[in-house]
């Protein structure tokens, strides 16, 4: 712009047009009628734009129209963006394909979507075992559905495809648009058979989206846990072997625990839990934090039953608390809680059973859920949670030293299998058949040919073949079976733990003889037990009061298996004090 030079203004009274004084100049000012730039005219009336108005800056200055204009906002009749989407008064109008980066809203009335809808999340998971015998099943989908026409059912596997149950869609089974995802549920009216294959079928047509169009049919099986009687042996100072008697010096013969078939049971050195066919919870032995969970911290030498019928896994730990799954995906715990172990964001002890946080995802498979000095859960989308810990070995795989009083995620894997924990160290095996291991390492347990603490996830060699894994109840040892049968151990060795006949460390697993073996749990502080596929079960280690059950005195060791009477054996427990194992 020209510059405005003035000898001298004369105001004339203040009320009148300025006064240029006789002989001063004026240069560099020039009077527009109207002035045209791109598609914008500015003339006397105003600013005309057609079209779409491009502006550098998000600020407008000045009295537009009423004066009443916010800042960077633009009032247009009509706007045409691309060829398929015309903004106006109407709203949004497009046609075609639409690609957006988010959008803000629930989603409601979202139509057209280009994500085809499907089934996310299956509980119980795709070809899981050990289910509950009245499970609450869900289907989880990536978009919002609603109740169409038909039945889901529940069928027999193998048993001439009986139908179960028929659930109406609506009435009984529920859906909920409400949730972080869209999900049906239903629970059966009467408990399933146990060691059973069930198989879902949701047909074609039973679930709509909220356009009406029908949703593909979908179905998935899985297996009921079996049930058994369990026998057991070892320490029972404080009634850990449900006996209603005490026995100081130990058990070292099995005896059964109670009169009927659990579904699962673990323990710890001085208690038991277990869970039945019908869903409830019962438990025995020492409870001055109330380990029990029956709101009280009185001993008891028999089993007495936490309150519910919705139970379904369960764990106890070798640090004197407990935790169970129920049917509905919820977590609960109970007893001591010094170290945050509880997850409930305190260090409070609790003699009765607390829910961990508001999720309904937590597993309720087998293997899903450990404790020791630390807790590991897996939830339905395969994502592995920890608390508690210490502060020494790194053991809730944080990469740290730090304790945790509620759930923390172990890195951002979703493919975590099974959850195993000794005192001081984890062994897990994720969906591909790796095995990891991490905490305390000094005696070798981690299985990466060195003996020093990992505070993260470390694999366990290059394979892909592992099947179970367990870690003895103190720590240092841990156990793992491949899918060819074979049974690995490495760590610590003192009382022959590793099953090697000698008392050697090992970093890195080697094998004990066979290609057999089917099923491995820890049978005390430092000894295992497994099973082999002619149900003969086997056991060695540490036989401190007879916790090996091969009724020899206390003490004598074993470095190699032993094999206790019997060729029915179906599984192995994860316990603390000593063996616990079931047979029909």
């Amino acid at each position: 712009m020209s510059e405005l030079r003035v000898d001298n203004i004369v105001d004339m009274g203040g009320s009148g047009a300025p006064q240029l004084r006789k002989g001063a100049s004026v240069t560099g000012i020039s009077t527009i009628t109207q002035a045209v730039i791109g598609n914008t005219t500015i003339n006397a009336g105003g600013i005309n734009a057609t079209g779409i108005v491009t502006s550098s800056s998000n600020k407008f200055v000045g009295d537009l129209a009423s004066g009443n204009i916010t800042a960077g906002v633009m009032t247009a009749t009509s706007s045409v963006v691309a060829s398929n989407i015309t903004i106006n008064s109407g709203g949004v109008n497009a046609s075609g394909i639409v690609s957006a980066t988010s959008y803000i809203g629930n989603g409601a009335n979202l139509t057209g979507v280009g994500l085809t809808i499907a089934p996310l999340i299956y509980s119980p998971e795709l070809a899981a075992t050990g289910v509950a015998s009245k499970p609450t099943i869900e289907l989880s989908f990536n978009q919002r559905i609603k109740a169409g026409s038909g039945n889901v059912v529940l069928r027999m596997v193998g048993a001439g495809s009986t139908i179960i149950e028929n659930f109406s869609v609506g009435s009984s089974v529920t859906i909920n648009n409400d949730g972080t995802l869209p999900k049906l549920s239903f629970t059966p009216t009467s408990s399933l058979s146990p060691d059973s294959v069930i198989y879902v079928d949701i047909p074609a047509g039973a679930i709509e989206t909220p356009a009406g169009t029908d949703i593909k049919a979908t179905n998935w099986t899985f297996t009921t846990k079996n049930i058994f009687n369990y026998w057991g042996a070892g320490w029972n100072s404080y009634g850990r072997l449900g006996q209603n008697s005490l026995s100081p010096g130990g058990v070292s013969s099995p005896v059964q625990i109670g009169s009927h078939k659990w579904t699962q049971i673990s323990s710890s050195g001085n208690g038991g839990m277990g869970s039945k066919s019908d869903g409830t919870l019962w438990t025995w032995g020492y409870n001055p934090q109330g380990q029990m969970g029956i709101n009280d911290v009185i001993t008891r030498s028999s089993p007495v039953q936490i309150p519910g019928t919705t139970w379904t896994t369960s764990n106890i730990c070798f640090h004197d608390y407990s935790a169970a799954v129920r049917t509905d995906g919820t977590l609960w715990m109970w007893g001591s809680n010094a170290p945050g172990a509880l997850g409930q964001n305190n260090r409070t002890q609790y003699s009765s059973p607390v829910q961990v946080g508001s999720d309904t995802t937590w597993s309720t498979g087998e293997y899903k859920l450990s404790t020791g000095t630390t807790t590991f859960a897996i939830k339905t989308d395969g994502t592995l949670w920890t608390w508690g810990g210490d502060s020494e070995f790194g053991n809730t795989g944080q990469n740290s030293l730090i304790k945790y009083s509620s759930p923390v995620q172990v890195g951002s894997e979703s493919t975590w299998s099974e959850a195993a924990c000794g005192m001081y160290h984890a062994a897990v095996i994720k969906t591909d058949g790796t095995l990891w291991c991490w905490g305390q390492g000094t005696d070798g347990e981690i299985g990466n040919n060195a003996a020093t603490n990992r505070s993260s996830p470390i694999q366990v060699g290059s394979e892909s073949t592992w099947y179970k894994a367990s870690a003895s109840a103190a720590g240092g040892r841990t156990a793992a079976i491949k899918t060819d049968g074979t049974l690995w151990t490495w760590g610590g060795n003192n009382y022959g733990s590793l099953g090697q006949n000698n008392t050697t460390k090992y970093s890195s697993p080697v094998q004990i003889p066979g290609t057999t073996w089917s099923d491995l749990g820890n049978v005390g502080n430092y000894s295992f037990g497994a099973i082999k596929t002619d149900g003969t079960l086997w056991v060695w280690g540490e036989n401190d009061k007879g916790m090996l059950g091969i009724n020899q005195p206390a003490n004598s060791h074993r470095s190699s298996p032993v094999q206790i009477p019997g060729t029915t054996w179906s599984v192995v427990a994860r316990s603390g004090g000593g063996l616990m194992a079931g047979k029909p």
